[in-house]
């Protein structure tokens, strides 16, 4: 399996210094411009850098079929459009901004006294910004700085989440306990796939294999060539078919891939949270993709052949081992074995039993209301 990181990381102090002085330069330059621009009421700006998906995505869609008397415009952070006089001044007038990774979904030093409502990308696991030991010096400086001159509207999941949202960001307006946009998207396709599968059955079981991303050196949890011929064989020999989603941050591929005609490598383009309801079977590992999975209520392994040194390096929010109970592996053949037996009614139900769990500890709602209830905030100033 070929690996390769696409984040462009570095460590030289240096450089970090020079863009924290630019970015603070650039705010105190905009801040006299952004006095004497009024905002419009009915202005909102929605952003992701990682392109047009995610909670802030699903949000504008919503609104824009339910509030016609909104402006809703979608941020290209991707695109030198956004450094257009139309995206400047529409950065100056928007009353509302709405992101999902951080403050780069937007140009935040355009939006001034608007109200920045962060809907976060996923429930953390590991630990995140101001808890995260591998963040050092100046860029826990950054990041509370800049949570201290922009704080947000939090929306979350759970009360397990909203102490993480308190503890990771410096300063917060409010953390309002909703739901994610994301968490509707899933649950909708879920209940309009029970029907066509209903009417269309197959034996053939996908499982999506989407590991986390390992921000330090260290060797890969995906398969190796060895790996891949053993996998292979148990798939073929169970009717599986195993899909591998690696994270944004990567790039992988499988040598002589045409040997393994049943591990398929997915698009990371393509959304995975309007996909999920595709698969019948989860393998992660620490991903906050496990807690949007839960809520299909299907089996979910996982496969964590470097959890000591993930604890240690990164560390978490729960205690991981004491809570999966031992439902984990660490190398691929035991983790095949368990999937070849799912016949076994006992090891069905520990699988169903742990996805239950992390959907009891990650989501207070599961009704497909939660963007009408960020609605009712954001609007109209209620919940």
């Amino acid at each position: 399996m070929n690996k390769t990181i696409l984040k462009l990381s570095t460590k030289n102090p240096i450089i970090k210094f020079i863009r924290f002085i630019f970015i603070i330069f650039i705010w105190g330059l905009f801040s006299p411009i952004r006095l004497f621009i009024p905002k419009r009421k009915n202005l909102y700006l929605f952003g992701n850098n990682k392109g047009s998906i995610d909670n802030s995505y699903y949000l504008m869609d919503y609104l824009s079929k339910n509030f016609p008397d909104l402006d809703c415009f979608w941020v290209n952070r991707n695109s030198m459009e956004i450094y257009s006089l139309r995206s400047i001044w529409l950065h100056l007038r928007a009353s509302k901004v709405f992101i999902v990774n951080g403050k780069t979904d937007i140009l935040i030093w355009l939006v001034g006294h608007a109200e920045i409502h962060n809907l976060w990308h996923g429930i953390p696991m590991r630990k995140i910004r101001l808890d995260d030991d591998m963040q050092h010096g100046l860029n826990k400086w950054f990041i509370a700085l800049s949570d201290w001159l922009t704080p947000a509207f939090h929306y979350v999941n759970s009360e397990y989440e909203r102490n993480i949202i308190k503890s990771a960001f410096f300063r917060q307006k409010a953390i309002l306990e909703t739901g994610s946009p994301r968490t509707d998207i899933i649950l909708h396709q879920k209940a309009a796939n029970i029907a066509e599968t209903s009417t269309t059955p197959t034996d053939i079981k996908k499982v999506l294999y989407a590991p986390t991303w390992r921000p330090y050196d260290s060797p890969s949890p995906l398969m190796s060539v060895d790996d891949c011929e053993y996998i292979n064989k148990v798939c073929q020999k169970n009717n599986l078919i195993l899909y591998i989603r690696a994270h944004f941050l990567e790039n992988i591929s499988i040598e002589s891939q045409a040997r393994f005609p049943l591990i398929q490598i997915c698009d990371n383009d393509n959304d995975v949270n309007t996909e999920l309801d595709q698969y019948d079977i989860l393998i992660s590992d620490y991903s906050s993709i496990i807690f949007d999975y839960s809520l299909l209520d299907r089996p979910i392994f996982l496969y964590t052949p470097d959890i000591d040194l993930y604890s240690e390096k990164v560390g978490f929010y729960l205690d991981y081992k004491d809570f999966v109970e031992g439902n984990n592996y660490t190398n691929w053949k035991t983790l095949m074995k368990a999937l070849s037996s799912l016949t076994n009614k006992k090891l069905l139900e520990n699988n169903l039993v742990l996805s239950s769990k992390f959907k009891k500890l990650g989501h207070t709602f599961t009704d497909a209301r939660n963007m009408k209830r960020i609605a009712d905030f954001a609007i109209k100033g209620k919940l």
